[in-house]
């Protein structure tokens, strides 16, 4: 599993943990059970239950935020890998158009260097049919 798959398999569990249920007490005492259960669900509503309930909804809210942060940043960072892929792709193509190019500049290079190499070999052939002075030569002599 790649780490972004990994990352997408975690938001999925933090999706289906986000709902919250109120616990719900059960007694398995026999004929008094309900009773019990009466009782403790009593109890808990005047204790606990309009305290602890804003800071659970307070949670929930929080926990939503943070849930789809996390799906935003997923698919900003699925984008994000499309993009690179489709620049890495652009990249290779240019790399063998820049090498192309660069095949067809040495191949011309050559030629000309050839022809140069040929027009100073005329040149040359043509100056030694003169007789020009030595250096060191004096002219009068």
């Amino acid at each position: 599993m790649t780490p972004e798959q990994e990352v997408t398999r975690r938001v999925d569990e933090v999706e289906t943990n986000l709902a919250r249920t109120e616990f719900d007490f059960v007694s398995d005492v026999p004929v008094v059970g309900p009773l019990i259960q009466t009782v403790r669900r009593f109890w808990n509503n005047v204790a606990t239950r309009w305290y602890v309930q804003h800071y659970v909804r307070q949670q929930m809210q929080y926990d939503r935020s943070v849930y789809f942060a996390l799906r935003t940043i997923i698919a900003r960072q699925e984008q994000l890998s499309a993009q690179i892929m489709d620049l890495a792709m652009e990249m290779a193509r240019c790399d063998q158009e820049l090498s192309a190019r660069i095949h067809v500049q040495a191949q011309q290079m050559a030629f000309t260097k050839s022809l140069l190499d040929k027009d100073l070999q005329a040149v040359v052939q043509s100056l030694q049919q003169f007789d020009f002075p030595q250096r060191g030569e004096n002219s009068d002599s």
